[in-house]
């Protein structure tokens, strides 16, 4: 391998991938690695992540017309004209190989990854206000953006791909970030782009049991952790408590149920605010956040103990959790002079809207309206429903975006899942369904707007406009309820 043009280091690939074989040449020049063939420049090497099939043998083409210099790949490919590098895992020799064109940037970084079912985003968010409490630069990637210590940027995926990860921690050494915070979704595991990583600190927030065998645990990072890292674990959660005993790296836990060597003790609750004790050996301090829900408690729980871990006082702890007063999308307010709360939140299966719903029900005197869409999987359909009779007292169902869903179908799915008819309405335009809901509520009724979060979506089918669940009730409630002018 050449010459990266970012590092001016030599790599070679054989030395890279030992175990590889490389067919048609003894050494090839490679500028950089892709796994997409529209993204190929003359240069690069194209990994074959795809199986065998048209699609595979198009995409082949392609790169190779865009000038690849070689394909590496875990499948026999056939006769090439194109060196070609065989390895026994494609997607992880596409992390190693990226990591090492940019000069493995992450090793000039305290890289903190952060996984589970839920809760991930708040978490690496708080450890990210945290860390830079301490008065470290830190560098965040995650589902609401990327920021590389100067900059910020609009996340395409929670966790980028392998190339753009790679690029993008060699960003944040540029700008002297010290500290890098990741969110690690359960796609970015089952793809491996976190490969040729090392983190020096891997908190688990949970891990839902899955039906599905195809996807990623949240625990799988743990594989990732460096020889001299640690673990924190959520010790409120079934699957972290039982991964304890396999442990041979140091790990902290983080409880507010359960025992744990970071404790937390609920104070009190109401909409829009927590106050809970936190407690780390003989040390106990109040701590009073704006983002609410036994849920959030836990999160920061497990941030508390990065911290802790990283040598964080418990003072700048306490004053980073405090100073993470909004999430987008994340049990969001939206105030704006109406008579009745509203919350955006990105809860969209039946575990997450549980956990927000059985926040907001004992807080609210009024009705519980829910505007929510169906789970992306049509396993979660009876569980999911099952919540909503459980805790909403009106429930408006509609697509997440208009353009893209059809509404006929995700009906089909959840109508027979529906016991109280009465207390359903159906509405396709997410628009119209937001809209009316927030037109049906009464002083001290609570409005939930879930599923999609932060996300965006179009109000209007074909349009160019875009915008996200906040943003479009926003403007609502500012045109209906907007303050009248003082008299003259």
């Amino acid at each position: 391998m050449g010459i990266c043009p970012n590092t001016a280091t030599n790599i070679r690939l054989n030395r890279l991938l030992p175990e590889s074989q490389l067919i048609g040449a003894h050494e090839v020049k490679v500028t950089g690695c892709r796994r997409h063939a529209r993204k190929i420049r003359a240069g690069d090497l194209f990994v074959v992540t795809l199986r065998a099939g048209p699609r595979r043998d198009a995409a082949i083409r392609e790169a190779i017309q865009r000038g690849c210099s070689a394909v590496l790949a875990d499948e026999p490919l056939g006769e090439l004209p194109v060196p070609v590098c065989y390895t026994a895992d494609a997607q992880a020799a596409f992390g190693e190989v990226a990591q090492a064109l940019h000069g493995y940037p992450a090793r000039k970084l305290n890289l903190v990854g952060v996984a589970g079912t839920s809760g991930k985003t708040t978490t690496a968010c708080l450890i990210a206000r945290i860390l830079g409490e301490a008065g470290h630069n830190v560098g965040l990637l995650g589902s609401l953006g990327y920021f590389d210590g100067e900059d910020s940027s609009t996340a395409t995926q929670a966790t980028p791909e392998s190339d753009e990860l790679a690029d993008r921690l060699a960003r944040m050494v540029t700008s002297g970030c010290t500290h890098a915070v990741l969110e690690i979704s359960t796609a970015g595991l089952a793809e491996k782009r976190v490969a040729g990583l090392a983190f020096h600190a891997v908190a688990i927030t949970n891990q839902r049991a899955d039906r599905s065998r195809q996807r990623a645990k949240p625990l799988e990072l743990l594989q990732y952790l460096a020889a001299d890292g640690y673990a924190v674990f959520n010790a409120d959660d079934p699957a972290c408590r039982a991964a304890l005993s396999s442990m041979s790296k140091p790990v902290l836990t983080a409880g507010l149920e359960i025992a744990a060597n970071i404790q937390g003790r609920e104070i009190s609750r109401q909409l829009g605010e927590e106050t809970f004790f936190l407690s780390a050996g003989n040390e106990t301090f109040p701590v009073q956040t704006k983002l609410f829900g036994r849920h959030h408690v836990q999160n920061c729980l497990v941030a508390a103990a990065v911290g802790l871990a990283a040598g964080v006082p418990i003072e700048a702890i306490v004053k980073g959790l405090e100073a993470v007063t909004s999430l987008p999308g994340r049990m969001q307010p939206v105030i704006c002079g109406q008579p009745f709360s509203a919350f955006v939140d990105a809860a969209a299966d039946a575990h997450a809207l549980e956990a927000v719903l059985g926040t907001l029900r004992p807080l609210v005197t009024g009705r519980l309206i829910l505007v929510s869409r169906p789970p992306s999987r049509v396993t979660e359909d009876a569980e999911w429903m099952h919540v909503l009779e459980t805790y909403a007292d009106l429930t408006v169902l509609t697509t997440g975006d208009p353009a893209r869903d059809d509404f006929s179908v995700l009906m089909d799915r959840v109508e027979k899942h529906i016991y109280t008819p009465a207390r359903f309405r159906y509405l396709a335009d997410r628009a119209e369904a937001i809209a009316w809901t927030l037109q049906q509520a009464r002083p001290d009724d609570c409005v939930l707007i879930a599923g999609n979060g932060h996300r965006l979506w179009q109000p209007i089918s074909g349009g160019s406009l875009r915008v996200d669940d906040y943003q479009f009730a926003r403007q609502w409630l500012y045109q209906e309820f907007e303050p009248a002018a003082p008299s003259p």
